[in-house]
């Protein structure tokens, strides 16, 4: 509920109070469940709300704000408030982390730009863009210290990368290897901060794991290997884990 462009948007201070309602009546009659609340950094609301000015304008959309960059504890920083307002009645953060590896983010301009970036640079934009959740994170345990005796952690429920359509007004998705590549990146990044993360789905660039621009099937695209090793890893891991918790006394 965070994005002006959205149906539905509400202030940071709207959405605690709703928020918070839900879960005392929603804990009433289930005392275990766990509760997702989704936010978004001041990082996040700013690149989301430029690249709906800049590439997906539309004429319905109310107007946007001009105070680019966002700053923390402003009325734009959802995360802060949400945290602020309803950590109690929150176990995880739902975080959006989008990337445009062709395009860099220009933070003094507050528009995407185009550096014609080496591939290795390109991969390495959406790991950025965790890397700006957790720096975040930090920030907000200095301005909320009660933050440090909860156990909040992340889900990263969207993630992706995306590229410019062919008249530079809309996104789109494609193949070829600064998608694995990014893919693989930001699983690593994943794994370094699994304290602080419950779960991660990406979203809307599966279709292109398992076919080509086209749609026709065509066996694992570049991708796929990743997603798989991952997979792979993961269950390594926590086998691992559950052995060593379970360990033998002999």
């Amino acid at each position: 509920m965070y994005g002006f462009w959205l149906a539905g948007h509400m202030s940071a201070n709207q959405y605690a109070e709703k928020h918070n309602r839900i879960v005392k009546a929603m804990r009433k009659v289930d005392p275990t469940i766990k509760v997702t609340s989704a936010g978004a950094t001041p990082a996040e609301l700013s690149m989301m709300t430029q690249e709906n000015m800049q590439f997906i304008p539309n004429f319905w959309w109310p107007p946007f704000p001009n105070d680019l960059p966002h700053k923390f504890e402003s009325i734009n920083d959802y995360d802060y408030w949400m945290l602020k307002n309803e950590a109690d009645y929150i176990d995880h953060v739902s975080e959006h982390t989008y990337c445009y590896p062709e395009l860099s983010f220009d933070w003094k301009k507050q528009l995407f730009v185009d550096l014609h970036d080496p591939l290795q640079t390109q991969a390495r934009r959406i790991t950025n863009r965790m890397g700006q959740v957790f720096e975040s994170w930090e920030i907000y345990k200095e301005k909320l210290p009660e933050l440090k005796s909860k156990n909040i952690k992340f889900i990263f429920d969207e993630w992706g990368t995306r590229f410019l359509n062919a008249y530079g007004t809309g996104m789109t998705r494609r193949t070829g290897m600064v998608m694995p590549m990014s893919f693989a990146l930001f699983l690593h990044e994943m794994f370094r901060h699994s304290d602080m993360i419950e779960a991660s789905t990406p979203t809307l660039c599966f279709n292109l794991i398992v076919t080509d621009g086209t749609g026709d099937g065509v066996g694992h695209t570049a991708a796929g290997p990743v997603i798989n090793l991952c997979v792979l890893t993961s269950r390594v891991h926590d086998l691992y884990c559950s052995a060593a918790t379970h360990r033998s006394p002999w």
